[in-house]
C-alpha cells in the first residue's frame, strides 16, 4: 500500500499574457506582490485599496497598473482571471473567497489558507528561468528562507544560458532532434562548467559546435 502523502498544491507555469489580474488590500509591506505582478506579461492589473498608502514609482508608471481606492466589489471579481488578496481582514478574505467561487475565479489570500485555491510561491528570477518555492500553505517562512539560500548557488550564469538556449531553441526546426540536443547539452557538464564561468561567446560557441555535429 502505497503511503506516500499527497501534495495539495500542483505547481504550474501559468501563462499571464491576455489576463488579468486583480489585487485586493496593499499594505506598503505586501507591495512585492504588485512588484511581482509587473514582471510578468499580464493584459491589466487592477489594485483595489484603501486611500493613503504611497506607491512605489515603478507601480505608477505602468499603464497596465489601474489603481482604484475605494472597497472591491463582486464586478471585480467577475472581470478578473486570478486574485490575490492581501488586506489582512478575514471578512473580505471570506467575500472574496464567495465571490471567487460564484465566478470560478481562484483565489490566493494571505495568511487565510482555507480560501486559497492557489498558493503564492517564493519567487526567485533569473532572466526566462524561474524558481518557485511553493508549501501547500504549510510553511511560507520556510519557503521563503529556501529561495535565500539557492539564490547565493543560482548565479547570473544560468540567465545568460536561459537567453542563449531560448534563442537556439527558436531558430532549430522543431521535432525530435531539437529536443534530444537541448536535452543533451542541457546535462552536460562543460555547461555546469561555463555557467559558472557566466562565458556567453563560450556557451554560444559550445552550443554552436554541437549544432554543426548533428
Amino acid at each position: 500500500m502505497n503511503t506516500k502523502p499527497r501534495h495539495k498544491a500542483f505547481p504550474l507555469g501559468w501563462v499571464t499574457t491576455r489576463k488579468n489580474l486583480l489585487l485586493v488590500g496593499g499594505c506598503l509591506d505586501k507591495l512585492c506582490r504588485l512588484r511581482h505582478a509587473l514582471d510578468f506579461d499580464w493584459a491589466k492589473l487592477t489594485l483595489i485599496r484603501p486611500e493613503g498608502r504611497p506607491f512605489c514609482d515603478a507601480c505608477l508608471k505602468d499603464k497596465r497598473v489601474c489603481i482604484v481606492e475605494r472597497n472591491v466589489q463582486e464586478i471585480d471579481v467577475e472581470q478578473a482571471d486570478l486574485v490575490i488578496e492581501s488586506t489582512e481582514n478575514d471578512e473580505i478574505g471570506k467575500q472574496l473567497d464567495t465571490w471567487c467561487e460564484i465566478h470560478r475565479v481562484p483565489l490566493n489570500a494571505m495568511d487565510k489558507v482555507s480560501y486559497c485555491d492557489i498558493h503564492y510561491p517564493a519567487l526567485l528570477f533569473r532572466d526566462t528561468l524561474i524558481t518557485a518555492i511553493v508549501s501547500g500553505g504549510d510553511a511560507p517562512a520556510l519557503s521563503s528562507r529556501l529561495k535565500k539560500e539557492l539564490d547565493q548557488y543560482i548565479g547570473p550564469g544560468w540567465a545568460t544560458a536561459a537567453h542563449i538556449f531560448s534563442e537556439t531553441r527558436n531558430r532549430l526546426p522543431s521535432g525530435q532532434k531539437r529536443t534530444d540536443l537541448l536535452k543533451k547539452l542541457a546535462q552536460d557538464k562543460r555547461l555546469s562548467e561555463l555557467i559558472k564561468e557566466n562565458d556567453k561567446a563560450s556557451i554560444r560557441n559550445w552550443i554552436e559546435d554541437a549544432i554543426n555535429r548533428m
